[in-house]
């Protein structure tokens, strides 16, 4: 897209760039906790990473949502990984650990009536 911000169009940044955040769940955990846990975590992240905020990060009851800044930013996917040790069997006797899917998201679709003009949201 045409943005010139300097996080997206640099000639070191590659755009489209996955962005991670990483957090621990408790056996204890409530989603309450979990999502104010999430939040905490991507706001430092993108303090660190970025120097600025580039996505809102809310959470309500448990829901956590992530929202751009500006209208050049589009979330394409998200999934939620959970690191399993045995995830890929290397030979008869060894495993080797990797991230798996357990949860994936996508973002919210907005449709616009025609006629009337009405924005309504999907999934």
């Amino acid at each position: 897209m045409n943005s010139q911000d300097s996080f997206y169009a640099n000639d070191f940044v590659y755009k489209g760039k996955p962005l991670f955040v990483e957090f621990p769940i408790k056996a204890a955990d409530t989603p309450e906790v979990i999502g104010k846990r999430i939040v905490k975590i991507a706001n430092k992240y993108m303090l660190f990473v970025a120097q600025d905020k580039i996505l809102h990060v809310s959470e309500d009851s448990g829901k956590v949502t992530f929202e751009g800044v500006n209208g050049y930013q589009l979330i394409k996917k998200i999934e939620v990984q959970k690191y399993d040790p045995n995830a890929k069997q290397i030979d008869c006797c060894n495993n080797n650990g990797d991230f798996v899917t357990i949860m994936s998201g996508v973002p919210v679709t907005y449709t616009t009536d025609p006629t009337t003009g009405e924005v309504t949201i999907g999934d």
